[in-house]
């Protein structure tokens, strides 16, 4: 019973940070470059939300929160639904 009502909580609380998450305008680009839908926006966000708390419990938000700002201003949609890999953000 524990276990479902857990399950559960996790769901609500994954959907509730995705509405209220910084990654809605680079998600919701990204996947209607990519053809998408607006589930594929919500999965978009809650992996960047999570990648961010992780680079939280690790100590390095810091540099999480530069590589993103990094892909912000480097990614883009080059047309026939590809969108570009920011590999000057490596490293």
């Amino acid at each position: 019973m524990w276990r479902g009502t857990s399950m559960a909580m996790t769901a609500v609380l994954l959907a509730g940070a995705a509405g209220c998450s910084s990654y809605g305008g680079y998600c919701t680009d990204k996947i209607d470059c990519q053809g998408g839908n607006d589930q594929d926006e919500e999965v978009c966000v809650i992996q960047q939300d999570l990648a961010e708390e992780v680079a939280d419990i690790d100590g390095c938000v810091d540099d999480y929160d530069a590589l993103f700002e990094c892909l912000e201003d480097n990614e883009s949609c080059t047309g026939d639904h590809q969108w570009t890999d920011a590999k000057r953000c490596d490293g």
